[in-house]
């Protein structure tokens, strides 16, 4: 059997005299220790309890930091992802305005029909109608950006551009590798 706790040391001493005859006193000195035998192992496996438990803490610590952490570098490139989209919208939809212009023009000294024209300005007003999305989803990511970041003011983000990630592949290789 193993203890956990240590002996628990007492005493006492008492005196004690009788008024006889004889007059006798006695003398009394008792010492006494008790020590508990954890022969069921409660008192060990409470301590291991308490352990258990104080590490449990610090993981769910840790586990807490780790998300936040990943939420923030998630939400940073989201934001610089719909940044760049909004980005390569504008520039598309400029170019489809003046592809529009031109094909105006075309289509005013018969080179072009006028079915050509229609299918060009449908597609500008369908990407033109995309944007206002795109801006409220990036005001949203900012937003939510900002709260984890610890700030409840909009953040600004520098102008950046996500990095070209696609390596140069050949198109023969397997797709598991």
């Amino acid at each position: 059997a193993s203890a956990s706790s240590p002996p628990s040391p007492s005493s006492s001493f008492t005196t004690s005299s009788s008024s006889s005859k004889d007059h006798i006193e006695t003398y009394e000195l008792s010492l006494m220790a008790s020590y508990e035998v954890d022969l069921w192992k409660k008192l060990s496996s409470a301590e291991k309890s308490v352990r258990w438990k104080l590490l449990a803490t610090k993981w769910n610590q840790q586990t807490v930091i780790n998300t936040l952490t990943a939420e923030t570098a998630l939400k940073y490139f989201q934001t610089l992802y719909l940044i760049q989209k909004i980005s390569f919208l504008k520039k598309k939809l400029s170019i489809l305005k003046n592809q529009v212009n031109v094909l105006n023009e075309r289509y005013k000294i018969g080179e072009i029909p006028y079915l050509k024209l229609k299918e060009t300005e449908v597609r500008y007003y369908q990407l033109l109608s995309a944007l206002p999305e795109l801006e409220k989803e990036k005001e949203i990511s900012l937003q939510a950006l900002s709260i984890l970041a610890g700030s409840f003011s909009t953040l600004k983000l520098q102008k950046r551009e996500l990095p070209e990630i696609t390596p140069g592949l050949s198109p023969f290789l397997p797709s598991d590798l």
